[in-house]
């Protein structure tokens, strides 16, 4: 039996990465003279556009002017004064006030970033067609010559003026950072300039920072939610916030819920800790590696990277059919971004598959398996549009009978554990046998346990992973659980 199976039956249960990136530096609108603070308003209850309304009235009696009732989450953007706001928090609906932080941005050949890759390997089987990618950043340029024929539209969502405006010259990208991303996803195979990771994916422009690189998370989140109620099938994300935001958390949790493959930067302080929204369970976070597949000197790192990819130097699109370099995990973003368009483009559908696919596929760097520097490894999207990986090792609980598993190992044998034995074939001779399980695997769901030499794991229920015990260090680790169909 082949050692290698097709991720379009696979499932991963996840419990869960430029220079250029967004931070969080201040918690008022410092441009804006009006009187009050911004703030997002967290409501206790249900979501949904009726319900929207509603809360917005609420926040309009306490005095608030507000910007914008989210349907998605339920959560309304607004401004209010101090002392307005001391009483809203009374309110018994009320869940929580943060700050709606302001963020900033940091600063056709093939490019070696799409090389490195195996980029063009996999356009023979998959030029990302068909496939929607949403760029949250400070606009496209909608005439560049490289991306113009690839652009399926725009939407500017920056301050109250104009708010949802789908006018290019609104969500026209002055700045250069959401350009050069756009580029890396899928700027087109047409002899002039560069050439993207998935060259016929669509690239749709969600302009959320305006054109010196500055947005508030109200404005992240109406982007987010713009996202869910346009089918995007990809979010690319290459911004972050130091300080962790629930509204902000809630969005992506209801965008990866309705669907949308969420894709953000890790952040570039090197040692520091992942930031948001990477850091969410529900966004794949993207470390940088260099042209060594070396983990990039700038790069966070910690336990949330879920795979790494290109991100210093990489030649992309800028404004004006012009082309420069930019180094960050914010180029390393849209690199996954454009995989994942590839592997849709398959027909691999769902985001928890292609998730599963990308990570399964991805070349192991660093320490065997998943690291705090790679996470399950570098991108290859050649690999992934293939679909074919090493399972050796991995254990199956199919959801229709939890009481029952599978796995296989090096010597193509096939093991199959019930509640009382383990049984083998041997797919070179055709023989079964009937092992008992003692010292070895133990089912007894929602656990099972196995012991090896230095280890003993443990299999949750499928939405938590499983949990590996290291004998020789007494650290846990957590890893994910595949569930086929």
């Amino acid at each position: 039996m082949s050692r290698r199976f097709s991720t379009k039956c696979l499932l991963m249960a996840a419990a869960v990465f430029c220079l250029p990136t967004l931070f969080v530096t201040d918690t008022s609108f410092a441009q804006d003279e009006s009187p009050g603070n911004r703030v997002l308003i967290g409501f206790k209850g249900e979501t949904g556009r009726q319900v929207a309304q509603e809360r917005r009235n609420i926040v309009s009696s306490y005095g608030g002017e507000v910007h914008h009732s989210f349907h998605i989450i339920p959560v309304v953007s607004a401004r209010l004064p101090d002392q307005a706001l001391a009483k809203l928090k009374e309110h018994p609906q009320v869940a929580y006030i943060e700050d709606d932080g302001i963020v900033h941005v940091l600063e056709q050949s093939i490019p070696s970033g799409i090389n490195r890759i195996d980029a063009p390997t996999a356009w023979a089987t998959s030029r990302g067609e068909g496939v929607h990618v949403a760029v949250l950043d400070t606009g496209i340029d909608y005439d560049h010559e490289d991306l113009d024929d690839n652009i399926g539209g725009g939407v500017y969502f920056v301050g109250s003026d104009n708010d949802g405006s789908t006018d290019p010259f609104l969500w026209n990208d002055i700045h250069s950072h959401g350009t050069h991303c756009a580029g890396i996803v899928a700027a087109e195979d047409n002899t002039i300039g560069v050439v993207g990771v998935a060259p016929d994916a669509r690239l749709h422009a969600v302009k959320v920072f305006d054109d010196n690189g500055i947005g508030v998370r109200s404005d992240i989140i109406q982007g987010i939610e713009w996202c869910i109620d346009n089918n995007m099938d990809v979010a690319s994300m290459s911004f972050g916030d130091i300080d962790p935001s629930a509204s902000e958390e809630e969005a992506c949790e209801a965008a990866y819920s309705a669907g949308v493959l969420l894709v953000a930067g890790a952040g570039n302080e090197y040692g520091g800790a992942v930031i948001n929204p990477a850091a969410y369970d529900s966004v794949i976070a993207v470390s940088a590696t260099d042209a060594s597949d070396v983990i990039a000197g700038f790069s966070s790192i910690g336990p949330q990277v879920e795979l790494a990819a290109p991100g210093r130097g990489v030649m992309s699109t800028v404004p004006d059919d012009k082309y420069d370099t930019k180094t960050g995990t914010s180029m390393s973003c849209p690199h996954v971004s454009g995989v994942a368009a590839l592997v849709m483009a398959t027909g691999v559908t769902g985001n928890t598959y292609v998730r599963s696919r990308l990570a399964l596929t991805a070349l192991d760097l660093g320490d065997p398996g998943r690291d705090i520097y790679y996470g399950f490894g570098r991108v290859d999207a050649a690999a992934a549009v293939e679909g074919e990986f090493d399972l050796s090792g991995w254990v199956f609980m199919p959801p229709d009978a939890p009481d029952f598993g599978y796995s296989y190992n090096e010597a193509d044998l096939l093991y199959f554990y019930s509640w009382d034995f383990v049984q083998s074939f041997n797919t070179a001779t055709g023989v079964w046998s009937i092992h008992m399980p003692v010292g070895w695997i133990y089912v007894d769901w929602p656990f099972y346990y196995e012991s090896d030499p230095g280890i003993l794991r443990f299999a949750l229920p499928p939405e938590i992973g499983i949990g590996v015990y290291h004998n020789s260090t007494g650290q846990w680790e957590v890893l994910p659980q595949i569930i086929p169909w």
